[in-house]
């Protein structure tokens, strides 16, 4: 009997984002943090980097082109 596969690469999205997943978490309106949802920890890094270094753009250069 072969088992089901596991992990995080080779696999279904949906399957290894409950072993690498990032919690996504938001303020209600008394001001108590909840959990909106999860999504894959690349998606989460991404927007780290960008917060950190994209979104004034005096840092990184996000469009910048090198020919």
């Amino acid at each position: 009997m072969c088992a089901a596969p596991h992990g995080i690469f080779g696999v279904p999205l949906q399957q290894s984002i409950r072993y690498a997943n990032v919690a996504i978490s938001l303020y209600n309106d008394e001001g108590l943090s909840y959990t909106y949802g999860y999504v894959p920890i690349v998606v989460a890094k991404c927007g780290v980097f960008l917060k950190e270094k994209g979104a004034n753009g005096s840092h990184y250069n996000l469009y910048a082109r090198s020919y």
